[in-house]
């Protein structure tokens, strides 16, 4: 949602196309080859161990633990926004809807009836930037991090909550994980094909606006440009991520390729179909920020598509946390076994086989993350440390 007032429709569609064929696409094919090649535990801290040595192999693992702490803490900040605004800016729907284009109801609720019944599930990964702001996205540190008082206090459980049920979820195992993950894909995808669908029933498409490639409409300056390729590149990396659970997956030869791919096919999917539905079909773009695809909604569909993709898009933050925190914390299980951290770290939960002690000590640094980290600081800071260690998975 962000990307599209800083670098206009084209721009914006055209990233998320070229992103994920020259970014994510090459960390895809070398996750899937080093998967096959060493189905251990540890994953790309095990690979740049066997391919470079001891020293990359330590610079690669603190790389990664420092990105995934900060990755995992920014989507409790995330979800309790979203609780934020929708106890408190309800109304933000009508004003959006009163300012956009009118579109007749009776046909858009029809199609999102109807894709709820056809939909195919799609990435879970797919929907991580939605969060609700407000018109005004500096708004967003006030409403994820930085309320006070009793609200402040109640937003602080919540995220402390949530990282606490992703690590007790985690603990139980990686089918647990791999089930609900499963589970909310199907939850996040359903509520954005109702909306692609609801815009493709909508009249008089304006597809020539958001197409146009106007450079004038591209991010201006530098500072523009950064915060526009920081969040795509974010939405479309850790693939790398899958490798860590190789030693847990059934035929990894056959299953790691196709589920990457698939993966990959289906959240791009996720973002340019609703991304392009909805930019030819609505105005003012120039407007949007975190927070709009419910408006957008509203507008499409109605209040029950709104608050569909409210709860997708929240849901979508729990799914992303449970997975990053259960592949992370098989990084820490390698890096304990390696003697980069503690051995302590890497004790096996005498039940169910997971490694509680890495999934306890992640979580717990997630949780003083996402209580004292500032959103944009957390996201540059995690892209800036995954950066670095792409590089050393690509070398090795």
């Amino acid at each position: 949602e962000e990307i599209v007032p800083l670098g206009g429709p084209f721009l914006s569609l055209a990233a998320l196309v070229i992103a994920p064929a020259v970014w994510s696409a090459p960390m895809l094919l070398v996750t899937a080859e080093l998967s096959v090649a060493l189905p251990r535990a540890g994953g790309y801290v095990v690979w740049v161990e066997e391919a470079l040595g001891a020293m990359p192999s330590l610079l690669n693992a603190m790389a990664n633990l420092a990105c995934s702490v900060l990755d995992c803490s920014l989507y409790p900040l995330l979800l309790t926004a979203y609780l934020h605004k929708a106890l408190l800016y309800d109304a933000s729907s009508a004003a959006y809807s009163a300012s956009a284009a009118s579109i007749p109801t009776n046909a858009t609720t029809a199609a999102a009836t109807a894709a709820a019944a056809a939909a195919s599930a799609l990435a879970a990964a797919a929907e991580p930037s939605s969060d609700p702001l407000a018109a005004d996205p500096s708004s967003f540190e006030a409403e994820a991090g930085s309320a006070g008082g009793a609200e402040g206090v109640a937003l602080a459980v919540v995220r402390v909550l949530l990282v606490a049920l992703a690590a007790a979820l985690n603990v139980r195992g990686v089918d647990v994980v791999g089930s609900a993950a499963g589970v909310l894909m199907l939850l996040v995808s359903l509520p954005f094909a109702a909306l692609v669908l609801a815009a493709a029933a909508a009249p008089h498409p304006h597809w020539a606006k958001a197409l146009d490639p106007n450079p004038r409409l591209w991010p201006s300056g530098r500072e523009a440009w950064f915060s526009f390729l920081c969040i795509v590149l974010w939405n479309c990396c850790g693939y790398d991520s899958a490798g860590m659970v190789a030693a847990e997956v059934r035929s990894p030869r056959s299953s790691f390729p196709r589920a990457l791919w698939g993966a990959f096919a289906l959240s791009t999917t996720l973002y340019v179909l609703p991304l392009a539905a909805a930019l030819a079909t609505l105005d003012h773009w120039e407007q949007w920020a975190p927070g709009t695809y419910p408006l957008l909604g509203a507008s499409l569909g109605g209040g029950g598509l709104e608050a569909a993709l409210t709860a997708a898009s929240a849901v979508s933050m729990a799914g992303v946390l449970f997975t990053i925190l259960c592949t992370s914390s098989r990084a820490l299980l390698a890096m304990a076994t390696l003697r980069m951290l503690p051995p302590a770290l890497g004790r096996l939960h005498p039940r169910f086989g997971t490694p509680a002690a890495a999934i306890c000590a992640n979580a717990s640094l997630v949780a003083l993350a996402t209580l004292t980290l500032r959103f944009d600081d957390a996201l540059q800071l995690s892209m800036l440390f995954y950066c670095g260690s792409a590089g050393l998975q690509c070398a090795a």
